[in-house]
């Protein structure tokens, strides 16, 4: 890691006071908020305190987490972010910037002090203690780390949240960001119980017949751009009747990833106001950061996202006018097909 060893003691040194408060960025996924309760559940096992978990949202009303992250252990404990206080310690976990915090977005200047740790390249993050690597797989790798410098073992429900943000960060260890060190860590929380089946089947292969008849209706609408874009639109009145969050369509757009003709993916989440949500994903190498940072977003090489304002037929054509650039400088797979 490339973190430095008087960053990390800055770190334990931070996580102690009355007043502490753990942020999730907005939609959040396993990783964010699986960092988030491990953190937390670490800090009162080393017996500093209590760790409050919060999830950002647009309005400040309390998130509605998706029902795979709300089964993982301490989510019942989420609070309402319109009832935290400034803190005396913010930490900010697996969020590229301020504005992904949403209505807690003022508590990073507020707070006594804040800890930012991230695995995103390229963010935004601010604060008196960064811990941000992003050569790590997930924000659970960086937050492993800290957890065992609190001096707690790795295991019971800090074990399962951490594994839960891991193997969704890395895709079950099949995207390109899996590194020997993340192994390793997926090993070390097999070795201490994490129930992995049930997991994997709570994060990946389990769905209501209403999210079903969803994948179906997202592929019969799916178009295939002769630029390399495979893409479709998804609106907030479907993930209502489906009982999704729109941080939790990671499955839907890996199903669009599969077309073998394309080069990217992209699902277009319409809010009722007629915000787009955009996730995109790399078929064969090609980079998406540099795409969605080009409407202002961010992520990863092969998998990043951004808001749009702009009509679907505008910002389909944008992406795929991208793609098709990006796509000349691929990375591809050294596996035959």
């Amino acid at each position: 890691m490339t973190i430095t060893t008087a960053e990390w003691e800055r770190a334990v040194a931070a996580l102690r006071g009355e007043r502490l408060l753990i942020a999730c960025h907005m939609d959040p996924d396993a990783d964010t908020l699986g960092s988030a309760l491990a953190l937390a559940q670490a800090v009162g096992l080393a017996g500093r305190g209590t760790a409050e978990v919060v999830v950002g949202t647009v309005d400040g009303r309390p998130a509605s987490l998706p029902r795979r992250l709300g089964a993982l252990p301490g989510a019942e404990d989420v609070v309402d972010p319109a009832r935290v206080a400034v803190p005396d310690t913010l930490v900010v976990v697996d969020c590229s910037g301020p504005d992904r915090l949403g209505s807690l977005a003022p508590l990073v200047d507020q707070a006594g002090q804040v800890v930012w740790i991230d695995h995103h390249r390229d963010g935004g993050a601010r604060g008196d203690v960064l811990l941000v690597d992003p050569t790590a797989a997930a924000t659970a790798e960086l937050v492993a780390e800290l957890v065992r410098r609190l001096g707690v073992p790795l295991e019971g429900s800090v074990a399962t949240n951490l594994y839960a943000g891991l193997v969704t960060d890395t895709g079950r260890f099949g995207h390109s960001s899996t590194t020997p060190s993340a192994m390793r860590l997926g090993a070390e929380l097999v070795a201490a119980d994490v129930d992995v089946v049930g997991l994997t089947r709570l994060l990946f292969a389990e769905q209501r017949f209403s999210e079903l008849t969803l994948l179906g209706a997202v592929l019969a609408d799916a178009r295939l751009d002769p630029r390399g874009l495979v893409w479709s639109v998804v609106d907030e009145e479907q993930l209502d009747a489906a009982g999704l969050a729109f941080g939790e369509t990671d499955g839907l757009v890996d199903h669009l990833r599969t077309v073998s003709e394309a080069d990217c993916a992209l699902l277009l989440k319409r809010r009722r106001s007629g915000e787009l949500k955009c996730s995109l994903r790399s078929i064969n190498g090609v980079e998406v950061r540099s795409v969605a940072a080009s409407f202002g977003g961010g992520g990863h090489d092969q998998a990043a996202g951004f808001t749009a304002h702009d009509d679907v037929e505008g910002v389909v054509e944008r992406v795929a006018e991208a793609v098709a650039e990006a796509a000349g400088s691929r990375v591809t797979s050294t596996i035959r097909r």
